[in-house]
């Protein structure tokens, strides 16, 4: 079971910007893609119009009530 997702975000990888889905798993970021089959996700976070940094903050920065 994946832990987290972050859908719909605009995620910044060095080279691009996408839009995509982000899965999270053990603190680590398992996945990135479009309409990846994530249904079974602990916690949904809907990014929709926000900018995504994956691996750009480092976890001691913030906690879960920082998220959206």
């Amino acid at each position: 079971m994946i832990d987290t997702i972050v859908t719909g975000g605009m995620i910044v990888l060095p080279d691009s910007v996408i839009t995509a889905d982000l899965a999270l798993q053990n603190g680590k970021i398992a996945a990135i893609g479009n309409k990846v089959a994530f249904s079974d996700a602990r916690n949904v976070v809907r990014a929709e119009g926000c900018y995504v940094f994956p691996g750009a903050i480092p976890k001691a920065r913030w906690n879960s009530s920082d998220i959206l």
